[in-house]
């Protein structure tokens, strides 16, 4: 846990100290699997549907291109931190779309993917995440933009 809130404490202080504010901010709140445990080693475990986090991100000069920085704890009880993009159609709608797209330290993959639907509501908005594959993923996370 004390890696955990020291990798979030270092991406929050990369918002603070950037030269511009973030011009939203994500918070990661859960996930849910197709399968309720995964092996490693040799050991069943439950996932962590508690995945608790923060994300910020940038406008870019694209309209429908962000940057975006954060950390959570993922589905294997590890720390993850990430940076990258997303690309979404036009946020102003009720209903947007999206992939994101970061590279990470905290998967066994550098390297992840997750398409996505926002609904927006004013500056409120939450976003759910789709994996597909052998185990499916779903995840929410509920976000401010400013």
């Amino acid at each position: 846990m004390k890696k955990f809130i020291a990798t979030a404490l270092l991406v929050c202080s990369q918002a603070v100290f950037a030269d511009e504010f973030p011009d939203y901010i994500d918070l990661h709140i859960t996930s849910h699997h197709s399968r309720p445990t995964y092996v490693r080693g040799n050991t069943e475990n439950p996932y962590n549907d508690k995945n608790l986090g923060l994300g910020v991100g940038w406008k870019t000069s694209h309209p429908n291109f962000s940057v975006e920085t954060g950390a959570f704890k993922n589905s294997y009880y590890d720390p993850v931190v990430y940076f990258g993009g997303t690309i979404h159609s036009d946020r102003s709608k009720p209903l947007s779309l999206g992939f994101d797209m970061a590279v990470n330290y905290g998967y066994p993959s550098p390297f992840m993917v997750l398409p996505h639907a926002r609904v927006n509501l004013g500056h409120i908005n939450a976003k759910v995440g789709f994996l597909p594959g052998g185990v499916r993923l779903v995840t929410l996370s509920i976000g401010v933009t400013f």
